[in-house]
């Protein structure tokens, strides 16, 4: 594995565990948390989806961080503390479309499009 998807997960853990202590510490709740990560999650989205350079996968990959760390959110809520594989698992189990897209159907035939388009 590449060493830098190495750090990064060792950067989502220290993320994940900063945003468990602020909420230890009273400082962030797990809504207000939850609120700050869809925020970030839309901003980034809507970032994404401007640049049509992007492939599905790409644009997947942005969200990614933001992804894993709201459901290790999730997870500290039941008081639960996960590793990154099975973060990433779920991650990957519960994505959702892409914004814009009414249907995985349609998701699907827009990525095998865009592939073709950069395949010519």
């Amino acid at each position: 594995m590449n060493t830098a998807n190495l750090q990064l997960q060792g950067l989502y853990a220290v993320l994940a565990e900063l945003l468990a202590t602020l909420q230890a510490k009273g400082l962030l709740d797990i809504e207000e948390t939850d609120g700050l990560l869809r925020r970030a999650e839309q901003t980034a989205g809507d970032d994404a989806e401007q640049r049509s350079e992007l492939s599905l996968a790409e644009f997947e990959a942005v969200l990614f961080p933001i992804r894993i760390l709201m459901e290790a959110n999730r997870a500290a809520e039941r008081d639960e503390r996960l590793g990154f594989s099975e973060l990433a698992r779920t991650v990957g189990q519960m994505k959702p479309p892409r914004p814009g897209i009414r249907s995985s159907a349609e998701g699907y035939a827009l990525a095998v499009e865009t592939e073709r388009e950069r395949d010519a």
